[in-house]
């Protein structure tokens, strides 16, 4: 099975499990406000199927490739399929 990201989700994901930003800090790297980072946060961890931060952490060290953090940093597309294993 694989997974639909938006380019902001991956941003999001890559700024929690790659430098520990709290949602305060994802709405200034990004220029957007926190109560967005936020919504992205919450529909990034529905895509992914888990429920919380850490569990998207485990997540995304299972399924993170080298390929990945290319795509999240320099893509063309809106969207990026990336294979899906459950986090448990």
């Amino acid at each position: 099975m694989e997974i639909k990201l938006a380019t902001r989700q991956l941003e999001v994901m890559r700024l929690i499990c790659e430098r520990g930003f709290s949602d305060k800090e994802i709405a200034a790297e990004l220029g957007i406000s926190t109560g967005t980072s936020k919504l992205h946060l919450r529909l990034l961890l529905k895509a992914v199927g888990v429920r919380s931060r850490i569990e998207l952490v485990i997540w995304f060290y299972k399924n993170k490739s080298n390929e990945l953090a290319a795509k999240a940093e320099s893509r063309s597309s809106r969207q990026t399929k990336i294979p899906h294993t459950r986090c448990k």
